[in-house]
């Protein structure tokens, strides 16, 4: 339903600028993140990602940008409290979402374009994994590796900024852009309320038409 109300908000605000929406173009992109959610117990991981968008305006200073995304989000726990005899070790979380973005934005130069974008974006959750060590303290000490699916995955939604620039080829470009992304809701399972979906990314990609 969120998902749908946010297309729905998009183009009704689209018709509101005539017919130049109608020039468009098509954005593919790959990526790379690091979540930014580094704390005393708590560091940072990897992840990649994937991008089809499309922009509005195709020859205008601003444009609106909307599409889907595949994003794979990860950190690291040292410690996770599981029980009074219990506790899990070093554990990795992964974390994977089918993504929203909308934004707006702005685009300068000639040849080589320099672009602004600030928007927002929703994470429908697809699932989720863990790894890690099991502790425990009774009848006796002992530890086991584990792995499974980690709770706590919400829906989520948040903000994003971007910075990128735009290097022509033929016909079509080359993108680099770099985006920070702040989600707004938290894990509310075994990891004590930590805002997993906040990174920092870096996308190479493909425009064309």
């Amino acid at each position: 339903m969120k998902a749908a109300f946010l297309f729905i908000l998009f183009f009704i605000s689209l018709k509101s600028f005539g017919q130049d929406t109608a020039r468009y173009s098509l954005q593919a992109s790959i990526s790379f993140n690091r979540t930014d959610v580094k704390d005393y117990n708590t560091n940072n991981g990897n992840g990649f990602g994937a991008a089809f968008n499309i922009l509005t305006h195709k020859n205008k200073p601003a444009f609106f940008k909307f599409g889907i995304e595949f994003n794979k989000i990860s950190l690291f726990k040292k410690y996770v409290y599981d029980g009074h005899f219990n506790n899990l070790s070093n554990v990795t979380y992964d974390y994977y979402y089918w993504s929203l973005p909308l934004s707006v934005g702005f685009r300068t130069g000639k040849k080589v374009i320099l672009f602004f974008e600030a928007g927002g974006f929703l994470d429908l959750p697809l699932t989720s994994r863990l790894r890690g060590t099991d502790v425990s303290y009774a009848p006796i000490y002992s530890t086991h590796k584990i792995s499974g699916k980690a709770g706590g995955q919400n829906v989520n939604f948040g903000t994003s900024l971007t910075i990128g620039v735009k290097l022509p080829v033929g016909k079509s470009s080359i993108l680099i852009c770099s985006t920070y992304r702040n989600g707004r809701s938290e894990n509310s399972g075994d990891m004590g309320n930590v805002p997993i979906d906040r990174y920092i990314r870096l996308s190479l990609g493909w425009e064309w038409l």
